[in-house]
């Protein structure tokens, strides 16, 4: 009886790589589409060629995310069937993946901040709206870590906010004696006069004495860039990425941004300096004269 070599390799991804429903659907789907394909052309999954596969990845005719999807996919499957002894003519790690055009996230400059800061109100809550956007960019936190930080997390005397980013990891971000001159008069006077006498352990809270949301805060940062004139896509995290930019342009290393983000790839960090190198040639751009043209 012939084997079902894409059921097989699902009952491995499920059993022994613990994978998830949704990706397992992925796969199973890609490797159906590979299978309708090669009966197409009067092959199957055992006995395609490195061209025929090559040929169904380029009548796809998809982007170049879903593409390198599928190469993962196929790459997988067949190391799958040479621990399984199949035999194949190809080296598979010779299907390449294409490149994807880079996309740099959307950063600020010192004035659009400013800008975003003296648009909020003057009252109560933009005051406490203030101190948000200050320290989103003097730390680099995601809104995530924000909205649940609680006092004890901050260390005015050495002038750090210890939080935990993603999987529980924790970080350590040193902001020095900003931490103290921003957050002063919020935690003294303006925090207090929210609580009204109810207590809370959350550093950012509203009238209720809750955290606040992420989707407040991201409507907050939007209302904020839309009265401030700026007109780029700007949400909490733009605040993460210029936290991060701005760091590399004043000398800082990447190894240090890393750890300052909480990245575990620092691959992931590395995007700032192609933002950093392109900010450079702009700046050239506008502001370099050529003698000739001052004659």
């Amino acid at each position: 009886m012939k084997r079902n070599l894409i059921n097989e390799y699902r009952q491995y991804l499920m059993i022994e790589r613990g994978l998830s429903p949704l990706t397992l659907q992925s796969y199973s789907q890609a490797l159906l589409k590979l299978e309708t394909y090669l009966i197409s052309q009067n092959t199957s999954l055992e006995r395609v060629t490195f061209e025929q596969l090559n040929a169904f990845l380029l009548s796809l005719n998809v982007h170049a995310t879903t593409y390198n999807h599928y190469v993962t996919v196929l790459r997988n499957f067949y190391k799958y069937l040479l621990k399984e002894h199949y035999v194949l003519h190809f080296h598979i790690e010779d299907l390449e993946y294409k490149k994807k055009a880079m996309h740099y996230p959307v950063t600020l400059k010192i004035n659009e901040i400013h800008a975003m800061i003296q648009a909020l109100p003057n009252h109560l809550y933009g005051k406490r709206d203030q101190c948000i956007l200050l320290i989103l960019y003097c730390s680099g936190l995601r809104v995530s870590e924000l909205v649940h930080l609680q006092l004890s997390q901050l260390n005015f005397k050495e002038g750090y906010i210890r939080c935990f980013g993603k999987g529980s990891k924790e970080k350590i971000i040193y902001c020095g004696d900003i931490l103290s001159v921003i957050l002063a008069s919020y935690i003294n006077q303006i925090r207090p006069a929210i609580l009204n006498m109810k207590s809370s352990n959350y550093l950012f809270i509203n009238k209720k004495g809750e955290p606040l949301s992420r989707n407040y805060i991201f409507n907050m940062v939007k209302k904020a860039a839309k009265k401030a004139g700026i007109y780029k896509n700007v949400t909490p995290h733009t605040f993460r990425h210029t936290f991060a930019s701005h760091l590399l342009e004043n000398g800082a290393d990447l190894r240090s941004i890393q750890e300052m983000l909480g990245h575990q790839d620092i691959s992931t960090t590395q995007i700032y300096t192609h933002i950093s190198n392109q900010n450079v040639k702009k700046s050239y751009l506008e502001h370099f004269k050529d003698p000739d043209d001052e004659k």
